[in-house]
Order: structure tokens, then C-alpha cells, then sequence
């Protein structure tokens, strides 16, 4: 079974060409104007435009896809899991379960271009060919490898529909810091740039000619803008160029990893990784899994190094001693906790415990986060304007006052 890719390349690839095949038919009428007379210059210039628009548009589509439908890979492979758990619960066979899944989200207009989509489609043809769901899921490559083991655990044990809802819970925490903010921070830069830029290079030089000339000073401000026409250029060029090199390298593994673990520490500190650690770690626990393999699923549900390199253990050790080994990592209560509950058997509830804890404290740090992001960009665009009319408004004042007093 061959692996899937991402299916919604082909879409903006055939996007790109059209937007190519649209500049192209600009140029030839351009270059044709003076046969075809001005009207064809028209429709040329549109032509061009619009070209240029769709090449964008086939560049963009890739990377805003999720953005558009309002969806995430994680959340589609929430949904996924819990579905197939009802379903299996329900008594379907689970190869009638994954086609059926797969037909639905094939015919969703949210997520049928999505690759997990087609991921399903593809596993529920491994399943028909006589491979198991983990084999199955792990074949298609777009599936973590948490599910590969947690889902053999549950075939093995007999509790799949449990191991699915496990994965469930995990996926709906993976999406550690909304990016609202980042993206009006992007929208906002630009527009103000601009807007900066027009009034220093056109707008003011004609008004600080005239303040010359009567003699007038020019205020700080607009002295302020009329620098800013020789910074924004250079500024705002680098910032064009930053955006389609951060979604490069966001297309490298080890470079959307870092991101990741950088944008979790921004939002949640270090709550929303433990939680997810955790969470893994009573999911394991339930399918009566070894140590080994325990703390293996735990630390390929996250992509912070610091995690995954201490969640190692040595012979004969037990779990409370491997978090023992790393206070800066686990919290003393989660340390106690699990101690406890080695020693009373009930660990898969204590760590079950522990993990919807820490996500509850971490949604509650990435909401004041966010809530203090947006009041600090709202705050910013106001002082950018309040710059901007101040640098515009004195130096009219000015004028006006020399004029009158004349």
C-alpha cells in the first residue's frame, strides 16, 4: 500500500498553472495593443492582474487550507477516532466501520481534500487486503505513530474502541497556541507600513516645504514619519520575504517540530506538553502496556526534546522514579500522585487525572495570553495612528497659525 500525500497540491499546482497561463495571455495582449487597439490593452492589464492573483492564490493554498475550512489535520483525526469508537461500540465490523468513514469524510466538503481523508480511504483497502488497523495506518504515513502503537495495543488486548477514544483526547490537544493575533499582526503591518510610507514619501515633503519657507520647525513627529520613508522600504521587504520562508521551512520536520515546541512554551509554558505526556502515559496504562512501551508512545506524542529525551528509563526503575529524575519537568504534586498510585494500583486514573488538570490550566494561561497579545496589538495600532495624525495635523496647525498671525 502506497503512502498518501497531500492531496490538496494538485488543486493549487492546477491553481498556479492557471494563474501562469493567465499571465501569459496578459503579455501577448499587452504586446498586441497597438494591432487590437485599447480595449485589448484593458482586458490585457486585467488579464494580468487576475494572473497574478491566482498564482498567489495556487502558492497560498497549501498552507491557509486548514485555516479556510476551519479545520485541523488533529481535529480531523479526533473526529476520526471517536466516530470509528462509536461505530465499533455499535457492532459494526471495523472494516465496514473505516469504509463508511472514509466514504464521509471523502463526500465532506470540510475535509475532503484533506489528507486524512484519504488516508482512510487508503486503510480501509489495507484492511480489505488482510492488514491489521495499526499496519493499515501506519502504510498511509499520515498518522503519527502514537496511533500505530496504541491502536496494536488495543487490537492486541481487545480494547480498541478504548485505545481509539485515548487518541482522541490526545489529538484535541495538539494545537497548543491560536494564531488570531499572529495573523492580525501580519494583516497589520503591512497596511500600516504603508500607510507610513505614503505619508512620508508624498504627503508631508509638500507641507515641510512650505513650513520652510515660513520659517516654521518641523514637530518631532512628522520629522519621525519623514525618516520612516527610508526604514519601512527595507522593513517591509524583509517581512514578504520572511513569510514564504517560514512556510518553507515549516515544510522540514525537525524545523515544524522546533515551531511547535516554541509556540506551546509561548503559550502554555511547559502545562500543555506535560498534560499531553501524561495523557499518553494513562492511555498506555489502560492497554496494559510495558514500561518501556509506555513511556516510548509518551514521548512520540510530543515534539519537545527535553521531554522526549527524559522520558527514558533504566532497568528496573518505575514510573514515579523516571518523572523523579526530571523536577523540572513534571510538577512535585504530579510526582506525589503518581507515587501514590504505583503503590496502590490505580495509576491510569491518577495520570488520567493529572492530564485533564494541566490541559485546564493550560487553556486557562493560553486564554490570558492571547487576551494580553490582542489588548498589546490593539494598543499598538493605536499609538501607530495617533502617530500618524499627529504627525499630519501639527504641522497643518502650524501653517494655519503662521498664515493667520500674517
Amino acid at each position: 500500500m502506497k503512502r498518501v500525500g497531500y492531496p490538496i497540491l494538485w488543486p493549487a499546482l492546477l491553481l498556479f498553472l492557471a494563474g501562469l497561463l493567465l499571465l501569459a495571455l496578459g503579455v501577448v495582449i499587452a504586446i498586441l495593443e497597438g494591432v487590437l487597439g485599447e480595449v485589448a490593452g484593458l482586458v490585457g492589464g486585467l488579464s494580468w492582474r487576475l494572473g497574478g492573483l491566482t498564482c498567489w492564490a495556487g502558492v497560498l493554498t497549501p498552507f491557509l487550507y486548514d485555516w479556510f475550512r476551519g479545520r485541523s489535520s488533529a481535529e480531523d483525526r479526533a473526529l476520526l477516532a471517536e466516530a470509528l469508537a462509536d461505530l465499533l461500540e455499535l457492532g459494526l465490523p471495523l472494516d465496514e466501520a473505516l469504509a463508511r468513514l472514509g466514504s464521509e469524510m471523502r463526500a465532506n466538503a470540510a475535509c475532503s481534500r484533506s489528507r486524512t481523508a484519504f488516508a482512510v480511504v487508503a486503510a480501509a483497502r489495507g484492511l480489505a487486503g488482510g492488514a491489521t488497523l495499526s499496519e493499515a495506518l501506519a502504510a498511509t504515513g499520515a498518522f503519527p505513530d502514537r496511533w500505530s502503537r496504541l491502536v496494536a495495543a488495543g487490537e492486541a488486548t481487545e480494547r480498541l474502541p478504548g485505545a481509539l477514544r485515548s487518541l482522541a483526547r490526545l489529538e484535541c490537544v495538539q494545537n497548543p497556541l491560536p494564531f488570531e493575533a499572529l495573523v492580525r499582526t501580519f494583516i497589520f503591518l503591512p497596511l500600516a507600513g504603508g500607510v507610513a510610507f505614503f505619508l512620508g514619501a508624498y504627503a508631508l515633503p509638500g507641507l515641510t516645504g512650505l513650513l520652510e519657507a515660513t520659517g516654521t520647525g518641523l514637530p518631532a513627529t512628522t520629522r519621525m514619519l519623514m525618516l520612516a520613508r527610508h526604514v519601512l522600504p527595507l522593513l517591509l521587504a524583509l517581512l514578504l520575504l520572511s513569510l514564504p520562508l517560514a512556510f518553507l521551512a515549516g515544510l522540514w520536520r525537525p524545523v515544524r517540530e522546533v515551531m511547535s515546541t516554541l509556540a506551546s512554551r509561548l503559550g502554555t509554558g511547559n502545562r500543555q506538553t506535560q498534560g499531553v505526556v501524561l495523557g499518553a502515559l494513562a492511555a498506555a496504562t489502560r492497554l496494559e502496556m510495558s514500561l518501556e512501551e509506555m513511556l516510548r508512545v509518551a514521548s512520540q506524542s510530543t515534539t519537545d526534546p527535553w521531554y522526549r529525551q527524559a522520558l527514558n528509563a533504566r532497568p528496573g526503575d518505575t514510573l514515579a522514579e523516571v518523572l523523579e529524575a526530571r523536577p523540572d519537568l513534571f510538577e512535585p504534586q504530579v510526582r506525589w500522585l503518581v507515587r501514590q498510585a504505583e503503590r496502590d494500583g490505580n495509576l491510569a486514573q491518577a495520570l488520567e487525572h493529572c492530564a485533564a488538570h494541566l490541559q485546564e490550566v493550560a487553556e486557562q494561561m493560553r486564554w490570558r495570553r492571547r487576551v494580553l497579545a490582542e489588548v498589546g496589538l490593539t494598543a499598538a495600532m493605536g499609538l501607530v495612528v495617533l502617530l500618524m495624525l499627529v504627525g499630519v495635523l501639527l504641522p497643518l496647525t502650524r501653517l494655519t497659525t503662521e498664515v493667520l498671525l500674517r
